[in-house]
């Protein structure tokens, strides 16, 4: 529970006195993290809560469904089925056998490459970091159901787009370019890039954090991945200053964390985690869907912000409970949706003139699936609206 109330003059600041009763946060949340936003300001570009209405399975598609359940299960075994190669991502004689980063073409291929290696070491995580630890999941796949409304979405943005590349551009979306393999990372049991979580930062930002004034929309800062990996390799981060969005000047930063630790290699990274840094009360909170598998990295990250505000700042870190992922894919996703849960939490303004501002998820379910569905349902959206628009 941080001590952090809104206050209509002074925007988010930290109560003197307590006043939350935590009995009123005991209910149990299931959510696709983005359920808990008012959309009603935006009705020309809304997207919906739900894809279920446009895309229903017919009573009498049995044989269709028992399709997608057997699909949604192949994804899922994919791995030990023999789909991708367990070699090193990191010797040099695969780092030979890439093409050069200069062609476009080229780098898509190579980031395809990376995906299928880094999700099969995904399986072996454990062992690249701590000899005696591994990482098991679940493995309960996706419901036929939701699979099938899913891929009913991507083959609508294909046929809208008319782009089937994986390297074609399918949506200029402000700030962030959405290609065509970013989109096939949206599909069940698929590999968030960083493309695709700035995209849900950039949609929150435009149709939620635009409609409050400068005191909210600048306190929560939506730090994009790739300028987390910025500030995480970079040996001076003051460096950024001007560069980076500014952080100073934020009382709420989201930053995704990813464990790549080769800046010379595209998505070589194998695992996705969100820190939540609380300016005001000093509190680094860490989000990990794989148990503490990005502990070094989220607090590699959170040393850095203290470096970059260089004022004598140290921030309290604190591993929160997460919501753990049933496979070795979804971490990219449960980043977004934690993302979209808080951000909204911290937006229920009236509610947080009188109580603190409860982020803990010890009881918040989330479906992984249903967010890919939203998110994947969002771009459909936004693009139908460019070529209404055009």
């Amino acid at each position: 529970m941080l001590r952090v109330v809104y206050n209509e003059y002074k925007g988010y600041c930290i109560a003197k006195n307590g006043c939350f009763d935590e009995s009123e946060n005991n209910d149990e949340v299931t959510t696709d993290g983005f359920d808990q936003f008012d959309w009603s300001e935006h009705q020309d570009e809304k997207t919906p809560k739900s894809y279920y209405d446009s895309y229903t399975v017919e009573a009498d598609d049995a044989e269709n469904e028992s399709m997608y359940a057997d699909e949604s299960d192949v994804a899922l075994n994919h791995q030990r089925d023999g789909g991708f190669s367990m070699r090193n991502v990191e010797s040099e004689e695969v780092k030979n056998k890439l093409p050069p980063k200069s062609k476009a073409l080229s780098k898509h291929q190579r980031k395809l490459e990376r995906k299928r290696e880094k999700k099969a070491q995904k399986g072996i995580k454990g062992s690249k970091k701590d000899k005696n630890t591994h990482y098991s999941f679940d493995n309960v796949a996706s419901d036929a159901k939701s699979v099938k409304v899913l891929n009913n979405l991507y083959a609508e943005i294909i046929s809208v787009s008319g782009k089937k590349r994986l390297d074609d551009k399918i949506l200029q979306f402000f700030d962030v370019s959405i290609y065509g393999e970013d989109l096939v990372n949206l599909k069940d049991d698929e590999w968030f890039n960083d493309n695709d979580i700035s995209f849900v930062y950039e949609y929150l930002e435009r149709y939620q954090l635009s409609k409050y004034d400068k005191l909210v929309s600048s306190a929560i800062q939506l730090v994009r991945p790739s300028m987390v990996y910025l500030l995480a390799q970079t040996p001076e981060p003051q460096q950024l200053r001007g560069v980076i969005p500014p952080l100073e000047k934020g009382k709420f930063l989201f930053l995704p964390v990813n464990d790549n630790d080769d800046v010379e290699a595209v998505c070589a990274g194998s695992h996705w985690s969100l820190v939540v840094i609380s300016m005001l009360d000093k509190v680094a909170m860490v989000y990990d869907s794989m148990e503490q598998a990005n502990e070094r990295e989220a607090r590699d990250v959170i040393s850095k912000v203290e470096d970059y505000l260089n004022d004598g700042t140290k921030f309290h870190v604190r591993l929160m409970s997460t919501p753990q992922q049933l496979n070795g894919s979804d971490c990219g996703v449960i980043v977004s949706q934690i993302t979209g849960y808080l951000t909204s939490k911290l937006l229920q303004l009236d509610y947080l003139q009188e109580h603190y501002v409860d982020m803990s998820l010890d009881k918040v379910h989330l479906s992984s699936i249903d967010g890919r569905i939203f998110i994947m349902g969002t771009l459909l959206n936004v693009l139908k609206h460019k070529l209404n628009k055009a």
